[in-house]
């Protein structure tokens, strides 16, 4: 997934104050806690250093402020800025040469340092954290998406940038910004879980249903998918015994129910079953089949059904690319591809290099399709663009969710071509 620099500064944020104590965060609380990796802030910034610079957060995170420099700062800002009134967090964080954090660490509340630097308390910092009524909290969260996300979710970097509450107030009340968000009357976004909160799901799953869910079970009670669980953890028995849970060994499964389940699949869904469609909508992996059958189209041929017919090579395959790949896109695949190919005249869109090998690409993977459902839209001309083999390996799973268009000028953006 791409990441905007917005996205980038609004994590940052997010963990320094639910994992941090509103100090700045150390890579290691990014990689337990983030959703992001520094890996990422790395290459985005180009150091650590530079990365926690652009969050707004001093890297010297040891520098020794006096209280009397913190005084002289915050009354600079009060002058210069604030007509001589009392600066609030967000004017300091605007105008002001030290960070809000530093003023938290040195005076131990924000209402203090107000005080000891000869101002007096704004009303909206004189209450406490449990002063507020959640139905304030709910309604600071609709004006913010109201008046910057056009009635979206709001994001975490709106109520560090734009609201005089304090962000640690939402998570006091609500546990964390996801569920201060869904609580609220709001989607949260899933690519933007970290390990610990989908973890939490999956235990909290596993204690509903007295069993460890299946991956299918899990996508449709959290709506968090199987792509996500493997972007965090890898594979899904990974994921399972670092919840802590048994892995669904299931043994004792009878030929006779085996052949059940492929004819279930098979009428459900009015079509032979593959291994895509049994991982998307049985609780049973390929491993029983492939056990007892020998292999999957044995099982088939067991269900008195014929397989599906081999997939061709070569330049007659439908994802076809000089013979590298035979991945399967669905019967429409190959008409789309010569759409696109003929729409884009044969060229990479973003280097407009036409020599070499080009090739069509999926904006939105494939991983976040059901194939033998979805092919029609996951082949859409406007999910599909020609890039060259070089641009193709940079921009694999960037920008996803975007037409082709939109792809393309942010693609050149982030190559600078």
């Amino acid at each position: 997934m791409k990441y905007t620099e917005q996205d980038l500064i609004e994590e940052f944020h997010r963990v320094s104050q639910e994992n941090c104590d509103g100090e700045v965060p150390k890579q290691k609380h990014m990689r337990e806690f983030g959703c992001i990796s520094p890996a990422t802030y790395c290459n985005r910034f180009g150091s650590w250093k530079d990365a926690v610079i652009k969050a707004g957060f001093n890297p010297e995170r040891y520098i020794d402020y006096s209280k009397e420099d913190l005084q002289k700062e915050m009354c600079r800002v009060s002058k210069e800025h604030c007509g001589g009134e009392t600066p609030t967090k967000r004017e300091m964080k605007q105008y002001g040469e030290i960070s809000e954090s530093t003023y938290y660490r040195i005076f131990g509340s924000w209402n203090e340092a107000v005080k000891q630097c000869g101002f007096k308390v704004n009303e909206v910092y004189s209450k406490t954290d449990r002063e507020y009524e959640r139905e304030e909290l709910v309604s600071e969260l609709r004006r913010l998406s109201e008046e910057y996300r056009e009635g979206g979710s709001p994001r975490y970097i709106d109520v560090v940038q734009h609201s005089d509450i304090q962000q640690r107030v939402f998570i006091n009340e609500f546990g964390s910004w996801n569920k201060a968000l869904k609580d609220s009357g709001f989607s949260v976004n899933i690519y933007f879980r970290n390990k610990k909160e989908i973890k939490e799901e999956m235990k909290n799953l596993s204690s509903k249903l007295d069993k460890t869910p299946t991956a299918k079970q899990f996508y449709n009670e959290t709506g968090i998918p199987d792509a996500l669980v493997q972007e965090k953890f890898g594979k899904w028995n990974e994921f399972i015994e670092e919840c802590g849970l048994k892995k669904n060994m299931r043994y004792g499964i009878s030929k006779s129910k085996l052949l059940e389940e492929i004819k279930r699949l098979h009428d459900e869904n009015d079509q032979v079953p593959t291994i895509d469609l049994l991982n998307k909508e049985s609780e049973y992996s390929v491993s029983p089949f492939e056990r007892i059958f020998g292999s999957w189209n044995e099982a088939i041929k067991s269900a008195g059904l014929e397989p599906q017919p081999q997939i061709a090579s070569g330049e007659e395959h439908a994802q076809w690319r000089g013979g590298v790949s035979d991945v399967w896109y669905g019967p429409s695949w190959s008409k789309r591809r010569k759409e696109v190919f003929n729409r884009d005249d044969g060229a990479c869109r973003i280097c407009e290099k036409a020599e070499g090998r080009i090739e069509v690409h999926h904006i939105t993977p494939k991983r976040f399709w059901i194939v033998e459902k979805e092919h029609e839209k996951m082949n859409h001309p406007r999910n599909l663009i020609t890039l060259c083999k070089q641009c193709h390996a940079k921009l694999e799973s960037c920008f996803k969710a975007r037409n082709h268009n939109r792809f393309e000028e942010l693609a050149k953006e982030s190559l600078n071509t």
